[in-house]
């Protein structure tokens, strides 16, 4: 735990004492890097699938038409698998396309570079670059598409956004990007909120109905399956609550900033990020009836990273502030310590080996 530790206390420490905006820029260069490093050189008993995406590489090469996975995830195990036969080549290709979305959303949208980078590793986004390749792609897939749509490039950027499924399924769902509003809109709020309640109180219903049309969705309600429609999971309401509390803040400071925002601009990002994250608690609420669907919130869920440094940014007493960044540094070092390392079956990143320490 002591090398995690190690890298927390780093992030903290530069997270308080602000560097400048070059130097800032370079160290979140450096710390996604290595982080990538992290990732990539990881053995393939870290992350919950590893091996298995490691058989599934070899399997590629020699029995593509055997597999059932999505058609995106296998060319590219194709692509790859046709120059090398080497699984870390495959990683070091797949991670630079995870982590340069996580570094441009950091460096486009992020008031406090190094906070974001705590936030990341802490609450568990960096684990998931490990444990679920697949969906990590789709939700990078995704990053490009809002950040294309934010340079006013919807066109390609919706074009894109059609690649994401190709990687994984359930990313059709972060197709619901496209009907969230720029602005804070309350009709919004009133009209997503009841909906969201609603389908918590018929979700029984919506999944039997599903299940006609997509009979592949109902082996997860088969008594095998570790996905129980019903079952409440302790970890999907903490982090129910979590959501709502950041849009309820950020919401609160946001109205009362002033002349506390940089821009116009900034606003539009801002509110967006709200909505966002408003969206992510809506769907993370409807999870707690049935826990598969936390992964339809994954990319929603992320904008928490930028949301609460801009959040912290806007509060415009410096002792609020200072308390705010505290209040949240300590709850992401919980998060990790009590859900990243005592809960490895969740996210299976500790203890951390490279690829040579492997136990095989």
């Amino acid at each position: 735990m002591g090398f995690y530790l190690l890298i927390i206390g780093i992030l903290v420490l530069f997270s308080v004492v602000r560097l400048g905006q070059l130097r800032e820029r370079n160290f979140l260069a450096l710390a996604m890097l290595f982080l990538y490093l992290l990732a990539t050189l990881r053995a393939v008993e870290i992350g919950n699938d590893t091996r298995h995406y490691s058989e599934i590489f070899a399997e590629v090469r020699s029995n593509l038409t055997q597999l059932t996975l999505e058609a995106g995830y296998l060319c590219i195990n194709s692509l790859i698998g046709s120059f090398t036969d080497n699984f870390y080549v495959f990683l070091a290709v797949t991670d630079a396309v995870i982590y340069y979305a996580y570094y441009k959303l950091i460096k486009k949208y992020s008031s406090n570079y190094v906070l974001s980078v705590l936030l990341f590793l802490c609450f568990g986004f960096w684990g998931d670059t490990i444990n679920i390749i697949r969906q990590e792609l789709a939700i990078a897939m995704f990053l490009y598409v809002y950040i294309l749509t934010d340079d006013g490039k919807k066109i390609r950027g919706f074009i894109l956004g059609i690649l994401a499924p190709l990687f994984q399924r359930t990313s059709l769902s972060y197709f619901i990007y496209f009907l969230i509003p720029r602005r804070i809109n309350k009709k919004f709020y009133a009209i997503a909120g009841p909906i969201g309640v609603l389908t918590v109180l018929l979700i029984d219903r919506i999944i039997m109905l599903v299940t006609r049309f997509v009979p592949r969705f109902g082996r997860y309600l088969l008594d095998t399956s570790k996905y129980k429609l019903g079952r409440v999971e302790p970890a999907v309401v903490l982090y129910c609550v979590f959501l709502l509390v950041v849009w309820a803040l950020a919401l609160y400071v946001y109205e009362h900033a002033g002349d506390n925002i940089e821009s116009d601009e900034w606003t539009v990002q801002i509110e967006m990020q709200i909505n966002m994250v408003f969206t992510a608690f809506l769907i993370m609420l409807v999870a707690t009836k049935f826990n598969l669907l936390d992964r339809c919130a994954m990319f929603f869920n992320i904008f928490v990273i930028i949301l609460i440094p801009n959040m912290i940014s806007m509060i415009k007493k410096d002792e609020y502030r200072h308390l705010v960044q505290s209040g949240f540094t300590l709850a992401a070092i919980g998060y990790f310590v009590v859900v990243c390392i005592f809960r490895p079956d969740w996210n299976h990143i500790y203890p951390y080996r490279m690829f040579f320490q492997s136990l095989n």
